[in-house]
């Protein structure tokens, strides 16, 4: 016999020498293994059950441990008093269908007996029926930890329940819901009674540990879907003392026609999707995903208190001194009808892409049949709204990096409606925002209440635009404002573009245009702010024109200047290298003293004293400062009004703009009073 075979067969002998007789397995059923009238120590039983599939062994000195369905087994026979075992790892953790049997109508039971054995809980691919359940640090294996990982679940609410919160799972210091779940509410088949008292309760709601240096929340793929009112709040116990979770990440959030099922249509109820709330440190999102082309109250008629995506800080920052940050890398909204995105008072907000697509359309619905109610009512619609991100916080900072608003339905965009539809907007108390790009259908507004109401102590504006193109339409009573210290580096009117610019103070670095666009830019009223302005007036410094109205309209109240010293506006232009199709309109009126008489100044001022003397108190208040500009009249007819303060081919008399300054109010907005200068300017 050669050596090699010797060899052989005595390491095969020694390996069954030192193999254990408990290495022997036998194939049954759970069903058999609990009905063995001698079951042995030594043996591994491989269940092949359907979801219960597994390697147990028998334990004879344990009589004692309580059977729980899923890892510890009792026998069917009385007289085996041991326990049957589940071998499995516990980094791979347990799975929840080993825990159910048939007559289980929801999973609460065996969610409870899976979570206190593992700190890791495995679901399947299919629908999980749950009832209103709490989960705290004392019901889990591992009091600090708990990851449930799903696989394309579906979690669903058991019906006929009479509350909208389903699941909380709170005090958690390391949680993690991975992989794909879908949260579905079963509206049709709630009963709740009374919505209005569940204001504010959601589906799911995750409560963070009270300032936890080293609490974390990870979340795979979560989207929910028929939640009779919201879906998802992630909180701390206080949100204005409390630290929360020091990293919350997020692979995507998703709502897919998903909340308010019940259609609650209350003025000042609100209802959102996904809200998280509170002072947590850093969070996270690679994917935010909202379609919204079949929710039920997409023609509410109230202004929309729909929020699909929340994020809200209300910790006052001198009792934590430190800044919390939202970054979202992917935001995408396919037919909104609420508000997208809503934060308040996060400390810095940063995001990468930032898409509207198809806003208050439904594909293959008529606009009568979707929106009836909107398209005979004055009703107002905002995409995104932030606020207060830099109150109390000068180091904060709100930036995005791409933004674009496109396929706006035409019918809300048209010269025939009424509806005020604004696709970004950022409200009181934030400073410096940063937007890399921004194409839109849609008006931005790039100011707050504080800018225009006056409140005080509420910084706003200075915001700053790497490229801005538009494609607004023309609409009744709609402007695109252009305001509170903004910088524009390029704005390009796009084709379809046809809205009015309104021109407060701010500056933009250049404007051109495609050929089949149209700009208009009007002029306001520049409002006075307790803070320094940054700049002094309107600013261009360069503008390639293919059709561009530059109008001046002006409102002189001979009421307002009988008191220069109360004026708190006034208005500055300074533009440079103007070069192409630029044309120049001028509407003057003025309203007597009683605020009952109103006169078009162009046919009234040769001959009314009163109404030269006001009109050349109000262009006190007025100042050009033109270099390299090329315009056209619109009227060149000696009634036009532009004669008497521009440098036309038509001027004879002094321009009333050379008039000689008064020294500055005690209030206003401009920085000096200075005389208007127009250098190589061509105006005719």
């Amino acid at each position: 016999m050669p050596k090699s075979y010797i060899v052989v067969g005595w390491m095969l002998g020694w390996m069954l020498f030192c193999t254990p007789a408990w290495a022997q397995t036998e194939r049954t059923t759970l069903r058999a293994m609990l009905a063995l009238k001698t079951p042995s120590s030594q043996k591994t039983y491989l269940v092949t059950d359907v979801g219960k599939e597994g390697e147990w062994r028998y334990d004879p000195s344990d009589k004692d441990s309580p059977a729980n369905g899923g890892t510890v087994l009792e026998s069917a026979n009385r007289a085996v008093q041991g326990r049957f075992k589940r071998q499995f790892d516990p980094s791979a953790g347990v799975h929840l269908d080993w825990f159910l049997d048939k007559s289980m109508v929801t999973i609460n039971g065996a969610l409870l007996e899976a979570v206190k054995v593992s700190e890791r809980v495995n679901f399947g691919p299919k629908v999980y029926v749950i009832a209103p359940m709490v989960l705290t640090p004392d019901a889990l294996w591992s009091p600090q930890r708990l990851r449930l990982h799903f696989q394309n679940t579906t979690l669903q609410a058991q019906s006929g329940v009479k509350v909208v919160k389903i699941l909380e799972l709170q005090d958690i210091t390391e949680l993690t819901l991975s992989g794909g779940v879908f949260l579905d509410g079963n509206v049709k088949k709630a009963q709740i009674t009374q919505p209005l008292n569940e204001g504010g309760n959601a589906f799911l709601t995750i409560v963070a540990p009270s300032n936890r240096a080293t609490s974390r929340l990870e979340i795979g793929s979560l989207t929910i879907q028929n939640m009779p009112m919201c879906g998802v709040n992630i909180v701390t116990h206080n949100d204005e003392m409390d630290e929360g979770y020091r990293r919350v990440l997020v692979k995507a959030f998703r709502e897919i026609n998903g909340y308010n099922g019940l259609n609650i249509q209350n003025d000042g109820f609100a209802v959102w999707g996904f809200n998280v709330k509170g002072a947590h440190r850093s969070v996270v999102i690679d994917s935010l995903y909202a379609l919204q082309d079949n929710e039920p109250w997409g023609d509410a008629p109230i202004e929309k208190s729909f929020y699909t995506f929340t994020f809200e800080n209300q910790v006052d920052p001198q009792v934590h001194k430190r800044k919390d940050t939202l970054y979202i890398k992917n935001l995408y909204a396919k037919y909104p009808c609420s508000l997208i995105l809503y934060t308040q008072a996060v400390n810095n907000v940063l995001i990468d892409n930032y898409v509207m697509d198809g806003v208050l359309r439904k594909p293959a619905v008529t606009d009568e049949k979707a929106y009836p109610t909107m398209l005979r009512k004055n009703l107002s619609w905002v995409g995104s709204k932030h606020t207060w991100t830099s109150f109390k916080s000068p180091k904060s900072s709100f930036r995005v990096k791409k933004l674009r608003i496109q396929n706006t339905n035409k019918v809300f965009m048209s010269e025939s409606s009424i509806s005020d539809i604004t696709g970004l907007w950022l409200n009181k108390g934030i400073t410096g925002a940063l937007f890399d790009s921004i194409e839109t259908d849609v008006r931005i507004k790039l100011h707050g209440d504080g800018y225009y109401f006056g409140f005080p102590n509420v910084p706003d504006g200075r915001h700053r635009v790497g490229t801005f193109i538009s494609h607004i339409p023309a609409k009744r009573n709609y402007v695109q404002p252009l305001s509170a210290d903004l910088t524009i580096d390029k704005l390009h009117i796009g084709n379809g573009s046809g809205v009015i610019f309104a021109m407060g103070n701010a500056k933009i670095g250049s404007i051109t245009q495609d050929n089949d666009s149209r700009g208009i830019f009007e002029s306001r009223e520049n409002r006075f702010k307790n803070t320094d302005m940054l700049y002094n007036g309107f600013i261009v410094d360069k503008c390639q024109a293919t059709d561009i109205l530059w109008r001046f309209n002006w409102f002189v109240n001979q009421k307002q200047l009988t008191d220069e010293a109360t004026v708190q506006a006034g208005e500055r232009y300074e533009f440079k290298n103007f070069t192409g199709n630029n044309y120049l309109e001028s509407h003057t009126t003025f309203t007597a003293a009683n605020e009952t008489s109103s006169y078009v100044t162009a046919y009234r001022y040769d001959g009314d004293a009163t109404i030269q003397r006001n009109v050349e108190q109000f262009l006190q208040f007025v100042e050009f400062n033109w270099t390299n500009v090329k315009m056209k009249l619109i009227d060149g007819a000696p009634s036009n009004f532009a004669r008497r303060f521009m440098p036309t081919k038509y001027t004879e008399k002094p321009l009333l703009l050379n008039l000689s300054r008064k020294p500055r109010p005690v209030k206003g907005w401009k920085m000096d009073w200075k005389t208007s200068v127009f250098t190589q300017c061509v105006i005719e």
